[in-house]
């Protein structure tokens, strides 16, 4: 090999006579300068591909409830010229069935009951947009996670999850544990008819002026926490 300083064969640069042991250390550190950078471009390169590549993921909904997908860019350099404070819905899963969804490495991925992030018009559909604010960690999630960090590509997801009740649903719930919890102070106070408590039985006449809706189910009670034709049941 010949000198790549002077091109006479028989040494390197570090014994090229023609150079100084100053000139050998530049040379030495140019030369290193230049390796690294060649290995900082490549490393870019392959960080480029890995980041940008397209595979499949698949998402299995193994729960008895509908569940939504969305997407938002993750928070890394890549995305550094992209809003990242928005998941927007990618698509629906049906109970105990699984979707394909060609992804890459840039997005985070959130997946939510349907029910815990229902639409303003329309409780059957998810919201369009969830804003990622101080508000978003009290949602119930399944899932949550930047795909850059993980190298699987098939997820699971499994949780109980007890639906937000309606604003008629917790009415209901309080009207029928409060009726209950009068029917019980009637029964023990004997309708406030015994000495001890004749003064509560003008309390406990009233009671019977306040009746349960017709519409008012078994299922209803049961739901409320109080007792029902459905209560132990197997």
């Amino acid at each position: 090999m010949p000198c790549s300083h002077c091109g006479i064969a028989g040494h390197t640069y570090l014994k090229c006579p023609q150079l100084s042991e100053e000139e050998k250390k530049e040379k030495k550190d140019a030369i290193k300068k230049k390796k690294e950078e060649i290995n900082h471009r490549k490393m870019l390169r392959e960080r480029h591909y890995e980041v940008h590549k397209t595979q499949d993921y698949t998402f299995m909904n193994n729960n008895m409830y509908e569940v939504v997908v969305y997407w938002a860019f993750s928070n890394i350099p890549e995305n550094d010229n992209k809003t990242k404070d928005k998941f927007l819905r990618t698509l629906y899963i049906p109970p105990m069935e699984q979707r394909v969804i060609p992804l890459c490495k840039l997005y985070r991925i959130a997946i939510f009951p349907v029910l815990e992030v229902p639409h303003q018009t329309t409780v059957t559909n998810a919201r369009k947009v969830i804003t990622i604010d101080e508000n978003y960690k009290d949602l119930f999630k399944l899932l949550d996670i930047d795909l850059i960090n993980y190298p699987d590509t098939v997820w699971e997801v499994k949780r109980e999850y007890d639906p937000p009740k309606t604003e008629i649903e917790q009415w209901k719930e309080f009207a029928l544990k409060s009726h209950y919890l009068l029917k019980e102070m009637e029964k023990m106070t004997g309708g406030g008819k015994c000495k001890m408590y004749e003064n509560l039985e003008p309390f406990m006449d009233m009671i019977q002026d306040i009746p349960i809706p017709r519409n008012i189910t078994e299922a209803d009670k049961e739901k409320a926490g109080v007792p029902s034709a459905l209560t132990n049941i197997t």
